[in-house]
């Protein structure tokens, strides 16, 4: 639905700062019904500041084109750290893998729990949970990317980001109740990171057996009998976090990036 593209922005005094523009595919702007799904989204996104949740700018029209502007993050996604981490294990120690999956709970529990102005709660469930939509900085921070498919449970006002109609999202990820068509809660989240902690930890053996309980609890097939919501999961992994040999430190983080250039210049490009 839409395109993304990399910006700069020039301030005043020689001001440069990268950006990010997500903005409607060429011709779905005329489309009442792309409109208002990317203009919901764009709502939601605005309402999203956390520091593990990528950051919202503006959200604008420049004629007829609509458009989100986003912070510019320097890293790699998930999916190619794990890919870096199957060559390299030794460079990606069992507590980074924790705190990468720490982080994610951070910013979804705080998007689950996000009210809206008149502290009602807005419902808000991802369920787009993959590799692909976390992102993990030059910087050591790991951030839940791509609300484009959120569903908001409570608010009226983001009724067409909830339409029924084909599956959304990666099929791997997806919870049993969503696969059936089924009601989604916060526990449909749980489920997805679930199986992204089963991804980075690797096959069962030779973990924890507390890690093992948790990375079951989490994707258990009825809702009902998973962690409730994103806070439990981590309280359950900070535990964990802290009896591990090795610390998470950002430097850790950043190193099990695979980027091997200088960090601070490749984040100020």
């Amino acid at each position: 639905m839409a395109e993304v593209f990399l910006a700069m922005q020039r301030g005043r005094s020689g001001v440069r700062k990268l950006t990010v523009i997500k903005r409607l595919r060429a011709g779905m702007g005329n489309d009442p019904h792309f409109e208002r799904l990317f203009l919901n989204e764009a709502r939601l996104a605005a309402r999203l500041n956390h520091p593990n949740v990528v950051q919202t700018f503006e959200v604008g029209v420049d004629g007829s084109v609509h458009f989100i502007a986003m912070e510019y993050l320097a890293g790699q996604p998930l999916n190619k750290v794990l890919s870096h981490a199957a060559k390299h294990p030794d460079a990606f120690p069992l507590a980074v893998r924790l705190q990468l999956v720490s982080d994610c709970l951070a910013g979804l529990d705080y998007a689950h729990a996000l009210p809206d102005f008149d502290g009602r709660p807005l419902g808000i469930v991802h369920r787009d949970i993959s590799p692909h939509n976390v992102f993990v900085t030059y910087d050591g921070v790991t951030k839940v990317v791509d609300f484009g498919i959120a569903k908001t449970t409570e608010a009226p006002q983001f009724a067409e980001m909830s339409t029924a109609g084909g599956l959304k999202g990666k099929i791997r990820y997806k919870a049993p109740e969503q696969l059936r068509g089924e009601g989604i809660t916060t526990a449909t989240d749980v489920y997805a990171l679930g199986v992204v902690l089963r991804e980075l930890c690797g096959p069962d053996v030779g973990l924890p057996p507390d890690l093992r309980n948790i990375i079951a609890v989490a994707t258990r097939t009825e809702p009902e009998r998973r962690y409730p919501d994103a806070r439990s999961l981590a309280e359950d992994l900070e535990r964990l976090l802290q009896d591990q040999p090795v610390q998470a430190t950002p430097e850790a983080v950043w190193l099990a990036t695979g980027h091997d250039g200088d960090r601070a210049a490749e984040s100020t490009q």
